[in-house]
């Protein structure tokens, strides 16, 4: 028994291993592939005819002849399985559902007010059999439902406690069985971080500072966020940067949330983010006032976060969709606080400017799986 499971294992590892070189290296051929994993051709062969009788690869092309025939290339099937992602928002939900590749083929938003209540679950299950149904894909080839949720979850993901949300130890398991399919529940700014950690392949271990209508993040480390030792790591938004300060919906005062929440934003413009920063880029001189005080906090926090975890930030989010044309004056106020670097070239836009939570919680099951072949 013990020589028989053995032989499965390697079998088993063999054939993820193929699968990986072949996700990673789209357009590799069998020869190329056994100097890659440091196996035989035969067993190269052998494994390839599994997973294209699985649909899970697919041949995608040749090589250019050397005098012989041509030779194969191979790719994976991105469509043979997908995965559903959830948002939970306090005023909307948003449902997406992404590839193997973390491609988002389908999305839904909907405006609609959280409730604990047995209504809610149900129209979350509403809506995101309506996802399901306009993707065109089958309920067997979904891996999983991905959920987010502006809170702290207990050790064991089976319950929720959240300020935005005004929830204490809510069961998740309600949820699940409305679902009807395998359910991971994860921290909003989690959730986005491991998107990104998807998106920037070179940087698996960063802090991302989530700005959205609350203030969040993770510390993420070699691709996936750290849950501390209450499950609170990341949670910027409570840092105070301004002792006696602001009052926070927490209830304490002078936290990060009450002076770079997205909200702080918006509520300038009628509720509206975008117009917020249409204002800024027409030099409305209220709203340069607004943004400058905004960057000034925003920029101490991250030099305190650097100082302290010495990586590299990525500022998501809402606020964080918006980055892109601003980039540079955040990079020079950090720069000016920062005792080690002139540049603050180590901060970044991200790179998913909507949905990134949501396809954040799917991708969990999408990493398993690739993972697990």
């Amino acid at each position: 028994m013990m020589r028989t499971s053995s032989t499965k294992d390697i079998k088993k590892a063999n054939r993820n291993a193929l699968y990986n070189a072949i996700y990673q290296n789209t357009g590799i051929s069998r020869p190329e592939l056994a100097v890659k994993v440091k196996a035989s051709l035969p067993t190269v062969i052998h494994n390839i005819k599994s997973l294209l009788d699985d649909n899970l690869i697919c041949e995608s092309g040749s090589l250019e002849s050397t005098g012989g025939r041509k030779a194969a290339t191979l790719a994976i099937v991105a469509n043979a399985r997908t995965a559903v992602g959830v948002d939970i928002a306090l005023d909307r939900v948003v449902s997406t559902m992404v590839n193997l590749e973390g491609n988002i083929i389908s999305h839904k938003q909907k405006r609609v007010r959280f409730s604990p209540e047995p209504a809610y679950i149900d129209m979350l299950g509403q809506e995101i059999e309506k996802l399901i149904d306009e993707s065109g894909q089958t309920k067997q080839n979904i891996l999983g439902i991905g959920i987010s949720i502006p809170g702290i979850m207990s050790a064991d993901a089976a319950e929720v406690s959240s300020h935005a949300l005004s929830l204490d130890s809510y069961p998740l398991k309600p949820i699940e069985d409305r679902m009807g399919m395998h359910c991971v529940f994860e921290n909003d700014a989690n959730a986005a971080s491991i998107a990104e950690a998807w998106a920037y392949p070179g940087k698996r271990t960063f802090i991302y500072l989530s700005l959205k209508d609350a203030v969040g993040g993770a510390l993420v480390w070699h691709g996936n966020p750290l849950p501390g030792d209450n499950g609170r790591c990341g949670e910027f938004g409570h840092m105070t940067v301004e002792h006696g300060g602001l009052q926070c919906y927490c209830g304490k005062k002078g936290c990060l949330d009450s002076y770079c929440s997205a909200l702080n934003l918006s509520e300038k413009a009628g509720g509206s983010l975008t117009g917020f920063f249409e204002k800024l880029q027409e030099g409305d001189p209220r709203t340069r006032l607004i943004w400058d005080n905004y960057l000034d906090y925003l920029a101490t926090s991250i030099n305190i976060l650097r100082m302290a975890l010495d990586y590299d930030v990525v500022i998501g989010g809402h606020v964080g969709a918006f980055m892109d044309k601003h980039i540079d004056e955040l990079r020079r106020r950090v720069a000016e606080l920062d005792t080690f670097d002139t540049t603050g070239s180590y901060i970044e836009p991200c790179r998913y400017k909507v949905e990134a939570s949501a396809v954040g919680a799917a991708l969990i099951h999408v990493s398993r799986f690739i993972t697990s072949i």
